[in-house]
């Protein structure tokens, strides 16, 4: 009796955490390779020669790339130095204004996209078409949509058509047409 009152305890969960690891491993799925052992599931291996190959060739590529970087902008320096103050801060406005162009006119085109992608939508096109109807200002853009809407319209109906297009029976045919306007009749007469 006093052996039904005491509650089943796993004592193993109060213990401290052997030192060594546990010596019987456990058994791997079948159909799959064990790890460590063979070829890697990653395909090739490589030796530190080929890895010290790749970066230095990415390294070669990357210092190519930034060389026109650094010569652009010693040129600069170059032309700075020789110019007057007045000359430099001329020099200098110009740049910040050419920066701000070229931000406003990414801005506007960002904006352009937005509304043509909206202006789609609403004409029942697919976004895919962006490409193909943005023009240079939201005039242009319109009357692409306008234009390329009716040519959907049109090649869609067309299609249509021929997907519906089947060769109607002729008066009088008995190719099963007799039976099928009964098999209706029938049915409407049930209906009613």
């Amino acid at each position: 009796m006093e052996k039904e009152k005491l509650m089943p305890m796993n004592l193993q969960f109060f213990a401290e955490p052997s030192p060594e690891p546990d010596p019987a491993p456990e058994p791997e799925p079948e159909g799959k390779p064990e790890a460590g052992k063979g070829e890697p599931e990653g395909g090739k291996t490589f030796t530190r020669d080929d890895i010290a190959k790749m970066i230095s060739a990415e390294k070669d590529k990357w210092q190519k790339e930034h060389e026109a970087d650094v010569e652009e902008a010693k040129n600069e320096a170059a032309k700075l130095a020789k110019m007057s103050a007045k000359e430099r801060e001329d020099a200098e406005n110009k740049k910040r204004l050419d920066d701000i162009a070229k931000r406003e006119a990414n801005l506007n085109r960002r904006e352009l996209e937005v509304a043509t992608k909206t202006e789609l939508v609403n004409s029942a096109l697919p976004e895919s078409f962006l490409d193909v109807v943005i023009g240079k200002d939201a005039e242009s853009t319109k009357e692409n949509i306008k234009k390329v809407k009716e040519l959907f319209d049109k090649e869609v109906q067309a299609e249509v058509t021929n997907r519906l297009k089947t060769d109607l029976p002729k008066a009088g045919s008995t190719a099963g047409g007799d039976s099928i306007t009964a098999r209706i009749q029938q049915n409407l007469s049930k209906i009613k």
